[in-house]
């Protein structure tokens, strides 16, 4: 799960019950791991998404290109 630019406010209910119904769908199958990058100027959405996500841990990145220089090899391969 890739979240760009995104602080899941506490007014947005909905949005805190689909991606936890999601996340834990996809926990209760293989792999159990969920892989989360968070992409925000503001880091302390980190402990937002741990909290109400319920996330063991999450991947941050302050700006996208930080996050491309680091996911451009494992992109890559997704593609070949």
């Amino acid at each position: 799960l890739i979240v760009f630019g995104y602080s899941l406010p506490d007014a947005d209910l909905k949005a805190q019950i689909v991606l936890s119904s999601n996340i834990n769908t996809f926990v209760n199958r293989k792999p159990k791991r969920v892989r989360v990058d968070i992409i925000n100027t503001d880091p302390s959405v980190c402990e937002r998404f741990v909290k109400k996500l319920r996330l063991d841990s999450l991947n941050y990145y302050q700006y996208v290109d930080e996050f491309m220089s680091i996911n451009s090899n494992a992109n890559h391969s997704l593609h070949s």
